[in-house]
This record gives structure tokens, sequence and C-alpha cells, in this order.
């Protein structure tokens, strides 16, 4: 694949030096290229933990639901239930 990039924009030209100098190439293709691979692989990961992190929000809702039934519950119900829990 091949994909040109045409520009005079001074900055968008130092940040190709400093990817080719991050990636330890002198070519700006393959800098590019590295960079452009870095990228995805970060957004990969950001996903991952992203629908981690919502499993994990998910749970703790769900625990501090049980913690207030567990307030809200007398005494001898939580007795009679962990007695039928055990048989």
């Amino acid at each position: 694949m091949i994909i040109r990039i045409k520009t005079t924009d001074p900055l968008f030209e130092q940040k190709i030096e400093l990817l080719k100098l991050q990636y330890k190439t002198g070519a700006a293709s393959k800098a590019v290229k590295a960079a452009v691979e870095n990228f995805y692989e970060i957004d990969r990961r950001c996903e991952l933990l992203k629908a981690q992190n919502e499993s994990m929000s998910a749970e703790i809702d769900r625990l501090r639901e049980l913690l207030k039934i567990l307030e809200s519950t007398s005494i001898s119900t939580r007795i009679a239930h962990l007695r039928s829990q055990r048989t």
C-alpha cells in the first residue's frame, strides 16, 4: 500500500522527525507505519480495558444493591437464609 502525504506544515514535519527518532529509523514511511501499528495496538487494549471497566462497574453496582438489601433485612431473616443455604 502506498500512502503519499504532501504538506508544507513545519509542525507536521517536526512530528515526523520525532517519530523517526522514536522508532529509530531514517525513513519517514517506516516511522509512520510503526506509529500506526502502535496506535492500533493501544486502541485495541484501550477497548478491552473499557469493556473490563464496564463489567467491574456493573459488578460494583450489583454488590452495592446487595449491601442495601442486607442492611434492610432483619437478623432473623438473615439467619433463616443462612440455614436454608446449608441444606
